[in-house]
């Protein structure tokens, strides 16, 4: 049987004897839906990439604690990936009255601005931080994940423990005191 015809079981029972050719497989049949799982919830490739190498090393490292009884490889492995970019989500999590707003980085356009329109550019950027300052924290941070980090309402509520609904909302109002604030003050 060659190494592509290996089943997940096969690639387990190797891999516990220290098969490195057995890891390989399993890390190619594999690392797509890991990375997949981490950058749905992170929305950065390079965060993605760290999560899944520690993801491969922990199941590196746990293999014996793996149960086919209790789950498949891809769902053992999919919560693995998941509770490791939760967890990571939860570290970067910003202070209590703050946003990270690492992600929501100073854009400059390269080609065809004038010094007046960056000017003008700035100046709408500063309002808008400003506007997302007033927001409650929720709603703030719901916001910020969706369009600074590029997530889905689902990976949120998913990062947040929420339901999905609940995350619907705070975007809902959050966007609409956005435009209040923004609106009151033209």
């Amino acid at each position: 049987m060659s190494s592509t015809e290996w089943n997940d079981t096969d690639l387990i029972r190797l891999m516990r004897r220290a098969d490195m050719r057995a890891f390989d497989v399993f890390y190619d049949r594999y690392v797509n839906l890991v990375y997949s799982i981490a950058f749905s919830i992170l929305g950065d490739p390079p965060l993605a990439e760290d999560v899944t190498q520690d993801v491969f090393l922990k199941i590196w490292q746990s293999l014996e604690r793996y149960d086919p009884a209790k789950a498949k490889v891809n769902t053992w492995m999919s919560r693995i990936a998941r509770n490791r970019a939760i967890d990571l989500l939860r570290k970067r999590k910003p202070l209590q009255g703050q946003v990270y707003w690492g992600d929501a980085h100073e854009w400059e356009p390269v080609t065809g601005v004038t010094p007046e329109e960056r000017v003008a550019l700035r100046m709408t950027r500063h309002r808008v931080v400003e506007a997302l300052a007033q927001l409650p924290e929720d709603q703030r941070e719901a916001l910020a994940m969706a369009y600074f980090q590029n997530m889905t309402q689902q990976a949120i509520a998913d990062a947040l423990n929420e339901p999905l609904g609940t995350i619907k909302t705070r975007i809902r109002l959050g966007m609409q005191k956005l435009r209040g604030l923004l609106i009151d003050e033209q």
